[in-house]
């Protein structure tokens, strides 16, 4: 089956996905700068976008707009360069490897739990991201075959049921916490 007259309709999901996440963000900034400046102080559902940063940089606060556009960004260099696979695989690991650079250097997040949840989340991502790499070289020299081709299809599955469990986890961790707190 030929998937490629679906790729116009997956990049526009995919630009789509993007946009509209950038608009909630920029509209959630507007707001929350429309209280600030009226001397109100926002409500505490949109914590992750006040409180929920260690410090006050603009870093820290585009830090969540990156990360949206983060999560957008895979499936639209899906689309963008289907022929060229290993290029794809390549800036995958590129932008796994520069999002885990800035959670182990910047350490953007007050709560250690959500801190410890994202490195944990952007390492399997990393090395399913660096599986798929060399998955995608065996498979442009003729080894997709090779034993090594299919334990890293398997790291690529195990990690996606990691990251599955440990959503899951980290969900009863944090609700534990909040528990705690009441």
């Amino acid at each position: 089956a030929d998937l490629s007259k679906y790729n116009g309709g997956s990049l526009a999901l995919a630009v789509v996905f993007i946009c509209v996440m950038i608009s909630f963000i920029a509209g959630s900034f507007w707001y929350i700068m429309k209280k600030l400046r009226n001397g109100n102080q926002p409500s505490e559902d949109l914590q992750v976008l006040v409180n929920g940063f260690k410090n006050n940089s603009i870093f820290s606060k585009l830090f969540f707009v990156i990360y949206v556009v983060r999560i957008g960004f895979p499936m639209a260099l899906a689309v963008c360069l289907e022929i060229a696979p290993i290029g794809n695989t390549i800036l995958q690991v590129i932008v796994s490897s520069l999002i885990l650079a800035i959670l182990l250097i910047k350490k953007p997040f007050i709560k250690k739990t959500n801190h410890y949840q994202m490195l944990l989340f952007e390492s399997i991502i990393l090395l399913m991201n660096s599986s798929m790499f060399i998955l995608t070289i065996l498979s442009a020299i003729g080894f997709h075959h090779s034993k090594l081709a299919i334990v890293l299809g398997d790291l690529v599955i195990i990690g996606n049921d990691m990251i599955n469990v440990m959503c899951l986890v980290f969900l009863v961790i944090k609700t534990h916490i909040e528990i705690k707190l009441i």
